[in-house]
């Protein structure tokens, strides 16, 4: 009896050995696995945080040019009106011209477009003067009361020795 009882003890101990031994292989590859997990996590973050640090740089070069952003956003605030107001862009033209000493000959509008937030009034305009004369319009219409966009401009001397110039862009409304 006391031979089967060693036996069976030994047998227990060789039967619970393995057991131990079985579930420590599948702790150290659950713990392998979250280990990887952890790893990829860790690289995930790392990414996240490198975004968060160029993003970060980005608003630190903004802050620095706060003050400037904030004028300029006031500015076109001023220039951008809340309708199309057609009429004051003839104003504004013929006004321009006469402080230039430039004619102003003609202006057409093409047909409203609207493009995100800002809508457009494209326009066809001719003008005609001496060559420095048209340059102060056109700084009149880049430093004025409404903004412009000019796409294309042309000019032609004519046989007063005078230059016509036919420009085309866009004026804006909100």
């Amino acid at each position: 009896m006391k031979n089967t009882f060693q036996n069976d003890t030994g047998a227990m101990l060789l039967v619970l050995s393995a057991i131990m031994c079985v579930l420590l292989i599948a702790l150290t590859i659950s713990n392998f696995i979250n280990i990887k997990k952890v790893n990829e996590n860790i690289k995930f973050e790392y990414i996240s945080l490198e975004n968060n640090n160029e993003r970060l740089d980005l608003l630190r070069q903004l802050k620095e040019v706060q003050p400037e952003l904030e004028y300029t956003y006031s500015v076109l605030k001023k220039q951008i009106p809340s309708g199309p107001e057609d009429y004051k862009i003839i104003e504004q033209i013929e006004e321009y011209s006469s402080r230039s000493s430039a004619d102003f000959i003609r202006i057409e509008f093409g047909d409203y477009t609207v493009e995100s937030d800002i809508n457009a009034i494209p326009y066809s305009l001719t003008l005609k003067g001496k060559y420095p004369d048209l340059i102060n319009l056109l700084n009149e219409i880049k430093t004025g009361e409404r903004l412009f966009r000019l796409d294309s401009f042309k000019i032609v001397k004519t046989e007063d020795s005078r230059i016509r110039a036919d420009i085309e862009g866009f004026a804006f409304y909100n």
